[in-house]
Protein backbone atom coordinates (compact mmCIF):
# COMPACT_ATOMS: atom_id res chain seq x y z
CA UNK A 1 0.00 0.00 0.00
CA UNK A 2 2.65 2.42 0.77
CA UNK A 3 4.94 1.56 -2.18
CA UNK A 4 1.62 2.68 -4.14
CA UNK A 5 1.32 5.58 -2.63
CA UNK A 6 4.84 6.86 -3.04
CA UNK A 7 4.63 5.75 -7.05
CA UNK A 8 1.52 7.59 -7.21
CA UNK A 9 3.12 10.42 -5.40
CA UNK A 10 6.16 10.98 -6.96
CA UNK A 11 4.86 13.04 -10.04
CA UNK A 12 3.66 15.72 -7.18
CA UNK A 13 6.86 15.48 -5.61
CA UNK A 14 9.37 16.25 -8.58
CA UNK A 15 9.37 18.95 -10.81
CA UNK A 16 7.96 16.39 -14.11
CA UNK A 17 4.89 17.58 -12.25
CA UNK A 18 3.36 19.67 -14.84
CA UNK A 19 2.09 22.48 -12.70
CA UNK A 20 -0.25 25.27 -14.10
CA UNK A 21 2.90 27.32 -14.35
CA UNK A 22 4.58 25.08 -16.62
CA UNK A 23 1.51 24.11 -18.89
CA UNK A 24 0.97 27.36 -18.94
CA UNK A 25 4.38 28.09 -20.24
CA UNK A 26 3.62 25.17 -22.84
CA UNK A 27 0.08 27.17 -23.93
CA UNK A 28 -1.91 23.98 -22.64
CA UNK A 29 -3.40 26.30 -19.98
CA UNK A 30 -4.87 29.60 -20.22
CA UNK A 31 -3.60 30.06 -16.58
CA UNK A 32 -0.39 29.92 -14.65
CA UNK A 33 -2.65 29.99 -11.39
CA UNK A 34 -3.07 27.91 -8.50
CA UNK A 35 -6.24 25.43 -9.17
CA UNK A 36 -7.70 25.88 -5.63
CA UNK A 37 -6.43 30.07 -4.55
CA UNK A 38 -6.63 31.30 -8.27
CA UNK A 39 -4.17 34.07 -6.87
CA UNK A 40 -0.26 32.76 -7.24
CA UNK A 41 1.50 30.78 -10.02
CA UNK A 42 0.92 27.37 -9.10
CA UNK A 43 4.68 25.92 -8.29
CA UNK A 44 5.30 22.55 -6.45
CA UNK A 45 6.10 24.69 -3.69
CA UNK A 46 2.76 26.67 -3.63
CA UNK A 47 0.61 23.77 -4.38
CA UNK A 48 2.28 21.74 -1.76
CA UNK A 49 2.92 24.70 1.13
CA UNK A 50 2.27 28.24 -0.01
CA UNK A 51 -1.06 28.35 -1.17
CA UNK A 52 -3.74 29.65 1.87
CA UNK A 53 -6.36 26.60 0.82
CA UNK A 54 -3.20 24.25 1.49
CA UNK A 55 -2.21 26.23 4.58
CA UNK A 56 -5.66 25.83 5.96
CA UNK A 57 -5.61 21.96 5.18
CA UNK A 58 -2.16 21.70 7.03
CA UNK A 59 -3.28 24.34 10.10
CA UNK A 60 -6.15 22.15 10.83
CA UNK A 61 -4.80 18.73 9.99
CA UNK A 62 -2.03 19.99 12.94
CA UNK A 63 -4.60 20.62 15.34
CA UNK A 64 -6.06 17.53 14.61
CA UNK A 65 -3.03 15.46 15.43
CA UNK A 66 -2.55 17.53 18.44
CA UNK A 67 -5.82 17.09 19.84
CA UNK A 68 -5.69 13.19 19.07
CA UNK A 69 -2.29 12.11 19.31
CA UNK A 70 -0.72 15.15 21.77
CA UNK A 71 2.00 15.34 19.14
CA UNK A 72 3.51 18.49 17.71
CA UNK A 73 4.27 19.10 14.26
CA UNK A 74 6.55 21.46 12.62
CA UNK A 75 5.19 21.60 8.80
CA UNK A 76 7.59 23.96 7.69
CA UNK A 77 7.77 23.72 3.45
CA UNK A 78 11.27 20.92 3.69
CA UNK A 79 9.33 19.00 6.11
CA UNK A 80 6.33 18.67 3.66
CA UNK A 81 8.07 18.29 0.98
CA UNK A 82 10.65 16.13 2.01
CA UNK A 83 9.18 14.59 5.08
CA UNK A 84 10.44 15.14 8.99
CA UNK A 85 13.70 12.78 10.23
CA UNK A 86 15.24 12.69 13.10
CA UNK A 87 11.88 12.44 15.48
CA UNK A 88 10.38 9.49 17.15
CA UNK A 89 7.09 9.62 15.40
CA UNK A 90 8.85 10.48 11.88
CA UNK A 91 7.67 7.30 10.14
CA UNK A 92 3.83 8.28 11.73
CA UNK A 93 3.68 11.41 10.61
CA UNK A 94 5.59 11.07 7.77
CA UNK A 95 2.66 8.78 6.32
CA UNK A 96 0.03 11.17 7.10
CA UNK A 97 2.20 13.62 5.70
CA UNK A 98 2.41 11.52 1.84
CA UNK A 99 -1.36 10.83 2.51
CA UNK A 100 -2.20 14.50 2.98
CA UNK A 101 0.10 15.32 -0.24
CA UNK A 102 -1.82 12.83 -2.42
CA UNK A 103 -4.86 13.92 -1.01
CA UNK A 104 -4.12 17.32 -2.76
CA UNK A 105 -2.91 16.23 -5.64
CA UNK A 106 -5.55 14.30 -6.75
CA UNK A 107 -8.09 17.45 -5.71
CA UNK A 108 -5.96 19.24 -7.61
CA UNK A 109 -5.94 16.76 -10.68
CA UNK A 110 -10.33 15.96 -9.85
CA UNK A 111 -10.25 19.96 -9.51
CA UNK A 112 -12.09 19.85 -6.54
CA UNK A 113 -11.56 22.01 -3.09
CA UNK A 114 -9.45 20.80 -0.32
CA UNK A 115 -11.83 19.12 2.93
CA UNK A 116 -9.92 18.21 6.17
CA UNK A 117 -12.92 15.96 6.94
CA UNK A 118 -13.11 14.19 3.30
CA UNK A 119 -9.21 14.19 4.20
CA UNK A 120 -9.73 12.19 7.08
CA UNK A 121 -12.21 10.14 5.51
CA UNK A 122 -11.07 8.94 2.51
CA UNK A 123 -7.26 8.61 3.35
CA UNK A 124 -6.71 8.35 6.79
CA UNK A 125 -9.96 7.00 9.29
CA UNK A 126 -9.07 3.35 8.24
CA UNK A 127 -5.36 3.94 9.44
CA UNK A 128 -4.10 3.82 13.11
CA UNK A 129 -1.82 6.65 13.05
CA UNK A 130 0.00 8.94 15.19
CA UNK A 131 -1.71 7.44 17.69
CA UNK A 132 -5.35 7.65 17.38
CA UNK A 133 -7.77 5.22 15.70
CA UNK A 134 -10.45 5.48 13.48
CA UNK A 135 -12.75 6.69 15.31
CA UNK A 136 -10.20 9.66 16.64
CA UNK A 137 -9.67 8.20 19.99
CA UNK A 138 -6.11 7.99 21.56
CA UNK A 139 -5.15 4.65 20.98
CA UNK A 140 -4.01 3.08 24.59
CA UNK A 141 -0.47 1.49 24.70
Amino acid sequence: MLLHLVATLLPALFPCNPTNKFLFGIGYKNTPNCCFCNIQNETIEHLFHECPHVINLWESLKLHIQNHADLILNLCMENVLFGIRNDHSAKSVNYIIILSKYYIYLCRCNETQLNLQLLYIKQISDKKICGFSSAGKKLKN
